[in-house]
Formats: structure tokens, sequence, C-alpha cells
């Protein structure tokens, strides 16, 4: 992931580069989210480095690190985290109709000079929170910030001030918000476990009806939200969510449905649903000596209960968590168990308050578990 390293915010169209070992460089753009997700990396191997860059951006470096570590550590642990060289220029885009964060929106910014204009193109992440830059020659200078959206009008930021003028105006003052085109349905990704929002999440939209068919693709908010402007009477849709790699893909929930029964219905009917990729509860986990980490997710079914918990680590100095939480989200406030560690199997009972726990286990010997399912 690529945030911006004074406030945090997922930086889009960013460059990631990783080496394997001695092997070539692998290069992708991030996402709304600020995530670019590498596929088929060895799970054994080792990263020589990886760098993250951004025109605006001093480029960040991660070095020496294990991918089976950075693939069951916290996010922040694969996190580039971009210091801007100039100073910035933050704005906001938002739907008229409902407050609703706008990603993916394209806004040129123009700056005014004497000797030919200053011109920049960026993209709003999934927060609909967009950036620019300036220096100290420009803050003088007037300002307008133009923003398009695919099946939005066209907003404009106009009001005669100059960059130092709206630099300080609040975030109320510095938000564009475009109105959408007519017959507009907003649709919702969740976790189908916990039901939060899920941002970042790939929506491929196709439309069918009496004029052929079209499809485009959206990208959730951080709320969830995502919208299909211009829909007619007559017209059916469906929606692919995708949420790579943590997610299933969901592509049953909106499956041929018809656009005038959307319309009518209730906002429920629009929730898309995903479910985490995470083994079920009744699973072991077990290694062979040189498996000195290991961290793995399990779906618990439910949220409540007491579930039995058995461990075997070999040796004392082995040890073990247990985590109410997911990967990327563990730690000693969510931890239920642990360390723990027992030369001769055990077995104790702990109380569920999630639908996923992560098993940690540190150590360089044989070890082994059973989640078993909630009682």
């Amino acid at each position: 992931m690529v945030i911006d390293a004074d406030d945090g915010q997922p930086l889009p169209d960013a460059s990631v580069e990783v080496r394997i070992d001695q092997g070539s460089v692998n290069s992708l753009m991030t996402d709304l989210a600020g995530r670019a997700v590498f596929y088929n990396l060895p799970k054994c191997g080792q990263l020589i480095w990886v760098s993250g860059y951004l025109e605006g951006y001093y480029p960040d470096t991660l070095h020496n690190l294990k991918v089976a570590d950075i693939n069951g550590s916290n996010v922040s642990k694969r996190t580039l985290r971009l210091r801007p060289i100039k100073k910035k220029i933050t704005f906001f885009v938002t739907d008229c109709r409902n407050g609703e964060p706008l990603p993916g929106a394209k806004a040129t910014i123009t700056i005014e000079d004497p000797n030919g204009n200053k011109k920049q193109n960026h993209r709003t992440n999934i927060n609909g929170v967009g950036k620019g830059e300036y220096d100290d020659l420009h803050i003088t200078q007037k300002l307008r910030i133009e923003v398009e959206k695919s099946h939005y009008k066209p907003g404009t930021w106009d009001l005669g001030l100059t960059v130092g003028e709206f630099v300080a105006l609040p975030d109320s003052l510095r938000t564009i918000c475009l109105e959408p085109l007519p017959n507009t349905l907003d649709f919702q990704n969740i976790d189908s476990l916990t039901q939060r929002p899920l941002s970042g999440v790939t929506n491929k939209v196709t439309i069918t009806g009496p004029d052929g068919t079209r499809t485009e693709t959206a990208t959730s908010n951080r709320n969830g939200i995502f919208s299909v402007p211009t829909l007619k009477v007559g017209e059916k849709i469906s929606v692919v969510a995708t949420l790579d790699p943590q997610y299933y893909p969901n592509r049953h929930t909106i499956l041929e449905r018809n656009v005038q029964a959307l319309l009518d219905g209730n906002a429920r009917e629009r929730i898309i649903p995903l479910t985490p990729i995470a083994p079920p509860c009744n699973t072991n986990g077990s290694a062979d000596s040189g498996s000195d980490y290991h961290l793995m997710e399990y779906n618990m079914v439910q949220s409540q209960g007491k579930f039995l918990f058995n461990y075997y680590t070999d040796s004392e100095p082995d040890e073990i968590n247990v985590y109410c939480a997911k990967k990327g989200d563990i730690s000693d406030a969510n931890k239920i168990l642990g360390p723990v560690s027992s030369n001769t199997p055990i077995g104790v009972w702990l109380t569920l308050s999630c639908n996923i726990i992560t098993v940690e286990v540190i150590g360089d010997t044989n070890w082994e578990y059973t989640v078993h399912c909630p009682e």
C-alpha cells in the first residue's frame, strides 16, 4: 500500500516496484485505495527491496522483506509512506445528491501564471480526496479546479482566490460536488461476516437492454458505496464485485436484476456482501522444523460463544497467540490467548466475540493446533 506520509491518505497511480531475490523487477500502479497486489510471489522468497514513486513526492523503499512475513503481518509493515516534495493542494469531490465521496474523479488544477498557466491532472482516491502541489512562486497566483467523472455533470471550483487563500479554507469550502445524471442507483459493498463497509472493491457492472449491452467499472468509496447512473426502465443490471486477495468474488447478489424493481425497491436490495477468504473452523494447523513464523485466519461462522483450541509446540520457547481479529488488525488489545507454549498436547476453551480469528505461531520446531467450531 502507498500512502501520503503527512496525512495517511492512500495515493492512487503511484508506481510500486518489487525486486525478488536476484531476479527481475516487477512493477505495478496503485489503485484508488493506494494498493498494488502482486501475485505469484514465491512463498519462501526474499524481496530485496520494494519502492514506491509518485510525481511530487520523495520515493520510499522497504528493504530485505521475507514474503512469508509480509503476507502475514500488519498492513503497516508493507506500507510505503511517500513524503511530499512541494506543498500540497488538497480538495474533495462528492456526490451533490447524497454527499458521498467520489473515487476516481479526474481533476485538472490550473494555476494562473503570466508566463503560461500551469496545469496538473490528478484522480481522487477512495475517500474522494484529490491532491495537487505548489511552491512559493505559485502561492500568490489564482487557482481553478475542473472536475469530471463518468455519468456526472462536470463541476468547477473557481472563486477567484489565490493558492494561498485556497489552502487556508476549511474542508467544506474546498469541496466540489458533482450532480449525477438521471436514474442513479447506489450500491454498497460490505463484509458478509462483520457487515462493515468495504472500500476499494472493484465492481464490474453490465447493463443490458433494448439498446444493447454496456459494461463499466466502479470502485467503492470509504463507505463501501458506488453509484451507477443513467439507468433506464426496461434494462437489467449485473454486478461482479471483487476485492483480491482477501475476499471471494460476489457474482450472484446483483445478477440480471430488473432496473425498475431496484429503482422502486429498498436500499437493502442493493447491498453486495463479500465473504472473507479464510478456512473454516474445525481445521488443523501444523508445521515441521524450519518454519519459524505462521499466521492464519479462520472463519468461525458465528460471532458469539465458546470454542475449544488445542495446541502443542514441542519446544517451550515456541509461542502461540490467538487474536479475535483479521490478520491485518491483530494487536494486544484483541488477543484472547497467548503467548502460550506446551511440550505436551493441551486444550483451552476461549470466548468468541468475532467472526474471524487469527492464530500466530512463532518458533522453529514442530508445532500443531486445532481450531474447533464454537458450541
